[in-house]
């Protein structure tokens, strides 16, 4: 536990072996820090040696709820964050009552490259 957040990182289809840049998708749990930002867990960025180079596509969603599932572009600062949109925020307020700076996320990424749907159907 750091600064009061735990991270759970999942990488399908078992461990990572190789470190290149990143070439499937990862998933992660972590909080929406103060402007709109998420921070990528140590762990993911050095298996996969992540830079700021690499254009992702991010899936963000709250923590438990399905529904509020928004995807966007994005690429990570040098310090390890990823900044969300403003409008994709304006649309994950309107499955939240409350500021949803603090609120925990569950954070999908993958390679822009063969990007495919991976939207649970529920």
């Amino acid at each position: 536990m750091r600064d009061g957040n735990s991270y759970e990182i999942v990488f399908p289809n078992g461990a990572c072996d190789d470190a290149l840049p990143l070439t499937k998708p990862v998933e992660f749990k972590t909080t929406l820090r103060q402007g709109n930002r998420i921070q990528v867990p140590k762990q993911i960025r050095w298996a996969f040696k992540l830079d700021s180079s690499q254009v992702l596509q991010v899936a963000v969603r709250f923590d438990g709820h399905w529904r509020s599932r928004e995807e966007f572009f994005g690429q990570m600062c040098k310090d390890g964050r990823i900044t969300v949109p403003k409008v994709v925020c304006g649309l994950l307020k309107h499955y939240w009552e409350e500021d949803i700076t603090g609120a925990i996320m569950k954070v999908e990424m993958a390679p822009s490259d063969g990007i495919e749907d991976t939207q649970e159907e529920n």
